[in-house]
């Protein structure tokens, strides 16, 4: 009977050996996956609206985050080209048009996020391009106008064909469906700006300002556009929360903290290939008024859409 019991122990002794060097052969074969990581451009952290964009981005992080800051000085093409080699990331998320452009450079088959970009449609893409728009959507800006300005009813826009054509056309659609009627007037080379801008004297209640890289071509069409609107008494619509410092009366854009919380979000749908469309519009917005300007041009406010303001100025 002893004999028997002692067999019996080694065997279950034998027996458990075997389990432990199993268990340890399956962690061995399935090691825990590393996460999923991501490479961050930033064009310059030294502004505003990327910090933001950036803080938005890492806060709740559920990827492994690097981040290069092109406005450092010992940062460069080379030391980001390095960086993708060595950590090789699922993913390059680029801030700003310049992080694009080095981004696109150095990103061979990578996936490419981008956000941050005016202008987008004009910069080089291919399939692996993926992006958060900075352009607000139409039909929200245009309900917003009239939401807040009732008795504006005509809204002028200067434009070049090359960049926004298809987006004019679009406004057109939009403004019409909200009793507004869009004045676009074309300019082929930023130095006509001035004689086009004096065409809409007196035939528009107030000027859209969009992103047009041949309207805005320099900061002196920036200060001639706000010059010529404030002598005529025409409020400006901006797009760009800084052309508050020249006097918009009011602004309506992408609040960029949201942009970089969709980014993230938006990164780990890319790398989990989750079937996402290749560029989605901002969710998050914020509009800034100035009362200022309100009372300046004696526009008629509609009182109860204060509740939608982010900042008043006043």
């Amino acid at each position: 009977m002893k004999s028997n019991s002692v067999k019996f122990k080694s065997i279950r002794n034998l027996f458990l050996v075997q389990v432990v060097v199993l268990l340890l052969s399956t962690v061995v074969v399935f090691p825990v996956l590393a996460q999923p990581s991501v490479l961050v451009i930033n064009s310059d952290d030294r502004i505003g609206k990327y910090h933001q964009t950036l803080e938005g981005f890492t806060e709740n992080a559920m990827l492994d985050v690097t981040v290069f800051d092109l406005g450092n000085a010992s940062t460069d093409k080379d030391k980001i080209a390095n960086a993708i080699a060595r950590l090789q990331p699922d993913l390059i998320y680029a801030i700003g048009a310049k992080a694009y452009l080095t981004g696109y450079q150095l990103k061979q088959r990578l996936p490419l996020l981008f956000s941050s970009l005016i202008n987008w449609r004009r910069l080089p893409k291919d399939e692996h391009v993926y992006g958060v728009a900075m352009e607000v959507p139409l039909d929200y800006q245009f309900s917003m106008y009239s939401y807040f300005f009732p008795k504006v009813k005509t809204i002028g826009v200067v434009y070049s064909k090359k960049y926004n054509r298809e987006l004019i056309g679009k406004a057109q659609e939009s403004s019409q469906s909200l009793g507004i009627q869009l004045q676009p007037m074309v300019i082929d080379k930023a130095d006509d700006l001035e004689d086009v801008l004096k065409k809409l004297h007196g035939k528009i209640d107030a000027l859209w300002l969009i992103a047009d890289p041949v309207v805005l071509a320099s900061a002196n069409n920036l200060g001639l556009i706000f010059k010529i609107t404030s002598d005529a008494s025409i409020p400006v619509f901006s797009y760009e929360p800084a052309f508050q410092n020249y006097g918009a009366t009011i602004t309506i854009s992408a609040d960029a903290q949201t942009i970089g919380r969709q980014s993230m979000a938006f990164a780990q749908a890319i790398i989990h290939k989750k079937g996402v469309t290749h560029i989605q519009d901002p969710v998050g917005t914020q509009i800034i008024l100035n009362l200022k300007k309100v009372k300046e041009f004696r526009l008629k406010l509609n009182e109860e859409a204060l509740d939608s303001v982010s900042k008043l100025i006043q």
